[in-house]
């Protein structure tokens, strides 16, 4: 009899502590994930911001487009990211993936308007170039308050 009573007692609260820590995963992890994802998106714009100062000094100081796609190439090698110089009208002018040559305008995509539009542009969508859920942002690039281009980075 009195071991049933423990029983009676013991079962309730070890559902009640099983139940709290699979609620507290589950919401733990969605909390760390969205913390991880702010994160990374800070990171992204900084980057972002860095490539695009970089085509800023390079387009004023007379240099023409066709260098930016071997230094897309080379910035993406010191950042580990996918990097994407994209014209005011979309063109592809420098990718550090693929050839740019063989890409379409990017004048449709949700992080190269926004970016023209506030500044910074997010945007988490599938990509079609390499088949994978991935995370964009874009940023202006302006020589005497013109836009030159926007810089893309890319992780996914």
């Amino acid at each position: 009899m009195f071991s049933s009573f423990r029983q009676q007692i013991a079962i309730p609260f070890v559902l009640l502590i099983v139940l709290l820590m699979v609620g507290l995963g589950v919401y733990l992890s969605s909390f760390l994930r969205q913390i991880y994802l702010n994160n990374l998106n800070t990171q992204l714009i900084a980057d972002a911001k860095l490539i695009g100062d970089g085509i800023e000094n390079i387009l004023e100081g007379g240099v023409g487009t066709e260098a930016l796609d071997p230094l897309a190439k080379r910035w993406s090698e010191l950042i580990d990211l996918r990097v994407t110089i994209i014209a005011p009208d979309g063109i592809v002018l420098g990718e550090s993936n693929v050839d740019r040559s063989q890409m379409e305008n990017h004048g449709d995509r949700p992080e190269f308007i926004a970016a023209i539009a506030s500044g910074t542009g997010i945007s988490t969508r599938f990509s079609r170039t390499t088949g994978n859920q991935t995370i964009y942002v874009a940023i202006p690039a302006s020589v005497y308050d013109d836009l030159v281009a926007i810089a893309r980075v890319s992780l996914p």
